[in-house]
């Protein structure tokens, strides 16, 4: 680690968030043209799910050696205008998903209005039914696991062959014979 965090934060600070907020700044003012406010737009979304996400990267990243560096060098690559990799990024990974946004936004919907008519026995409701999900997989895991055995076992005995358990071990069949070492030395008088 060259740079380490403290270099690297402020340095963070400047490249991902003060250069492309007065960038645009600049593109809504000029009112320039689409594809530059698309640019930015881009950024910010892919700067959003970075950011979400950084926290989980930091905890591992932190015991890397050159993270920082890779950190601002990815950063300097998704604002560059030259690179412009947010718009790469989006176009790679976030349009294929563009003719899905009615569906988000129903779901977005009804989130909302569930939101608003939010009680705090909703949460108790929802606790209550989440752990009798889990205990009636449990006991639905459990019980056709029990019922396989008890098939197999069925299975055998009517095929005439005696039940071999598989938690123990199989008997060999030739006993070997054990040699014991003559500890009595002969005491001289």
């Amino acid at each position: 680690m060259i740079i380490g965090s403290f270099i690297a934060a402020p340095a963070l600070l400047l490249i991902t968030t003060v250069w492309p907020a007065y960038a645009t700044y600049k593109a809504v003012a000029s009112s320039s043209e689409p594809a530059t406010l698309t640019r930015w737009l881009q950024y910010w979304i892919i700067f959003a799910i970075f950011s979400s996400l950084e926290f989980v990267f930091d905890a591992i990243g932190a015991w890397v050696p050159l993270y920082y560096e890779a950190k601002i060098g990815i950063a300097i690559w998704l604002v560059a205008d030259k690179t412009m990799g947010a718009t790469k990024l989006c176009q790679k990974f976030l349009d294929p998903y563009a003719d899905k946004t009615a569906i988000i936004d129903e779901h977005i919907d009804y989130v909302a209005a569930r939101a608003k008519n939010f009680q705090v026995e909703d949460v108790r409701a929802f606790v209550n039914w989440a752990s009798q999900k889990d205990l009636a997989a449990i006991i639905s895991s459990a019980s056709s696991a029990a019922k396989k055995t008890a098939v197999d076992a069925a299975a055998t005995v009517a095929k005439g062959v005696p039940e071999q358990s598989s938690d123990k071990p199989q008997e060999p069949d030739e006993v070997a014979e054990v040699v014991e070492k003559d500890t009595d030395e002969k005491k001289v008088d």
